[in-house]
């Protein structure tokens, strides 16, 4: 460790200036130094025309902290006065301190002139002690090169492009660690920012995931195709006096050409008892469109998008993410799986990287995921998959008749029907399928971290 240490210390030295304007006064130091690199001395007045370009920053050391200074512009408006030929403020600490030390060692340097000199000019001549005078005059005016670079250039340490990438690497590790934080423990900081900022009760909390329940029902149907599409979710009561959502689940048939659509409205999540409903259903039909999957990742698909987990995805809300159950329950060949969505780009991808998924899937299901932009995208791939049914079904006498099942979300699917129904499809059957009740996850998620009344 303490080899580590000195490794860290050697590449990362104490008080390591990072901002631009020590950067700046640091450069003008150096080339001073190069300048005179040929001689013994560099001439004091130069080293003070370069402390003199700097001036106190006025409101310090209130204006010189980094919120305050960004805010206001600071580094901006100084830019604009050093065109304009003004004089640099000193408008952070650090260049402020930069600036203090040097004067403060050019102070010191004129104090300690050689005590030998005046001992040589005291017993000198007369006119030899005129020249000597004037020789002591003009070093002086004078300090030594190499104790500048040794005594202010060394000790001047400014950030270079490998120590600059090695604390964006250090803070980039550190935002991921934030992130996997996050994705680890969502319902954790969801439960301290209702509680603890938003001072949430349990009647608060539980009208705050009915507003969440609400993102994954509302769907608006096109008002050209309101008479003849139902909406994807309705709200009821139960037995109980609950109050329920269920899906309505349109059965579109293109008589002439013997071909089926179920369109299934399917939340991104929701309890096992509905996928199991959604399973049963497409387990039987000919082909599934999987939404969003695209052709490379049609044969890479997970396991957890056909199986359900041994417990809930997300169990402080009761709710699993969508799965077809189609293998489990049937030994009967499992229907052909087609893709949906085109290939995901660099966006998506770190979208899908940097958000966690619970944030994607519940807390903002519409604007992250599952966009009406996807379902335009999408409507080509069924569009295609349709004709080559309708294809197949001519080429066989037309006797045998296809089923094909869109288990897409509410957002998506309801411009999917319209498209069907556009393309010459027509509504046979609405079938209602339970979905959950209104307040199941706030509910679930108050007796998961016992929210008392």
């Amino acid at each position: 460790m303490r080899t580590m240490l000195e490794i860290y210390r050697h590449s990362f030295p104490k008080r390591l200036r990072f901002d631009r304007a020590s950067q700046l006064l640091y450069a003008q130091c150096y080339s001073i130094n190069k300048r005179y690199r040929g001689r013994k001395y560099i001439p004091r007045k130069v080293i003070r025309d370069v402390l003199d370009s700097y001036v106190p920053m006025p409101g310090a050391p209130w204006l010189q902290l980094p919120i305050v200074r960004h805010v206001l512009l600071i580094r901006l408006i100084n830019g604009v006065r050093g065109l304009q030929g003004g004089k640099s403020w000193l408008y952070n600490r650090n260049v402020e301190e930069e600036h203090r030390k040097i004067a403060e060692w050019l102070g010191k340097a004129a104090k300690t002139f050689p005590a030998h000199r005046g001992t040589f000019a005291a017993h000198a001549s007369t006119s030899a002690k005129q020249g000597s005078a004037a020789a002591q005059a003009m070093l002086e005016a004078m300090v030594e090169r190499e104790q500048f670079e040794r005594e202010v250039l060394r000790n001047f340490h400014v950030a270079t492009v490998y120590q600059r990438a090695m604390r964006l690497g250090f803070l980039l590790v550190v935002v991921l660690c934030c992130l996997v934080y996050a994705s680890l423990h969502t319902d954790n900081l969801v439960y301290w920012y209702l509680r603890y900022w938003r001072r949430y009760r349990r009647r608060e909390i539980v009208e705050y995931f009915r507003g969440i329940t609400l993102l994954h029902t509302v769907a608006e149907v096109p008002p050209a195709y309101a008479s003849l599409l139902p909406p994807p979710c309705v709200r009821y009561n139960d037995a109980a006096g609950d109050a329920c959502y269920a899906v309505n689940m349109v059965e579109l048939v293109l008589p002439q050409h013997s071909v089926t659509v179920m369109a299934i409205p399917c939340p991104q999540a929701g309890e096992r008892v509905f996928f199991a409903q959604v399973g049963s259903i497409a387990e039987v039909c000919d082909g599934i469109i999987m939404e969003g999957v695209s052709f490379d990742n049609i044969d890479k698909l997970v396991p957890a998008a056909f199986f359900p987990l041994k417990s809930n995805t997300f169990p402080a809300l009761g709710l699993h993410h969508r799965f077809l159950d189609i293998l489990r329950n049937s030994s009967a060949e499992p229907p052909m799986l087609y893709p949906a969505g085109a290939d995901v780009g660099w966006g998506a991808t770190i979208m899908r990287a940097v958000i966690p998924y619970e944030l994607r899937c519940i807390y903002n299901p519409t604007e992250l995921s599952a966009t009406k932009g996807e379902a335009r995208i999408g409507w080509g791939h069924v569009r295609q998959v349709v004709e080559e049914m309708i294809a197949d079904a001519a080429a066989q006498g037309g006797g045998e008749k296809r089923v094909l099942c869109l288990p897409w979300t509410l957002n998506q699917i309801v411009n999917i029907e319209a498209s069907l129904v556009k393309y010459g499809f027509k509504v046979r059957n609405v079938y209602r399928l339970h979905w959950q009740r209104e307040d199941h996850i706030g509910e679930h998620f108050c007796d998961y971290f016992s929210i008392p009344e």
